[in-house]
């Protein structure tokens, strides 16, 4: 249901801001967007991790989804730009007819996953969003201002020790938002290198 819910608000969403009027509408319906999205990227990994068993049919998914995202993103950005020779409309509303497809498709070959009630990782979400917050303050701030400045300075500090207390975190954590258990595979750590 999540994934669904992410697609179909994504869609939705899409379609709305290609038929935008005005620049605020444009910019809520791509707010929108986002967030359809930001729902359907990670429960369609988990859906990977919870249809296919540990070992090869796994890993043969998980290779297939990253091989369709790096496809996607740079299919994207030419279609995207192709499309807007004819109108930039067409490079929100082209996402409408996929976006159709992948809920269809989800309705007859995706089963609801098990519902298990967990204790959310509260300070670790917390302190993974202060630290990347922190970092990304680091990096858009650092060019304009001077690496030296006293404010790009203190959010590297920040950064550093966010991220130093969440790994902290993690490691005591019931139910961590990232297990040290998926870097004792040598592979997987090498694709998280990789794509980072």
């Amino acid at each position: 249901r999540a994934f669904l819910s992410g697609v179909g608000v994504f869609t939705i969403a899409s379609l709305v801001c290609g038929l935008a009027t005005d620049g605020v509408t444009l910019i809520v319906a791509r707010a929108v967007q986002g967030t359809g999205a930001a729902v359907a990227a990670p429960t369609g990994l988990a859906l990977i991790a919870t249809t296919y068993a540990v070992g090869a049919a796994r890993n043969r998914a998980m290779a297939v989804s990253a091989a369709m995202q790096g496809a996607g993103s740079v299919l994207g950005l030419v279609l995207g730009g192709a499309l807007t020779v004819i109108t930039w409309r067409l490079a929100f509303f082209i996402n409408v007819p996929i976006g159709i497809v992948i809920i269809t498709i989800a309705v007859y070959r995706i089963g609801e996953t098990h519902h298990e009630r967990l204790k959310l990782d509260i300070t670790g979400a917390l302190l993974a969003t202060l630290g990347c917050a922190s970092a990304v303050l680091v990096f858009t701030q650092g060019p304009p201002r001077g690496w030296i400045d006293p404010w790009v300075i203190g959010a590297a500090v920040a950064a550093v020790v966010f991220f130093i207390a969440f790994l902290l975190v993690e490691r005591t954590a019931e139910n961590p938002l990232v297990p040290f258990s998926v870097f004792d595979n040598r592979n997987r750590v090498m694709t998280f290198i990789s794509l980072f």
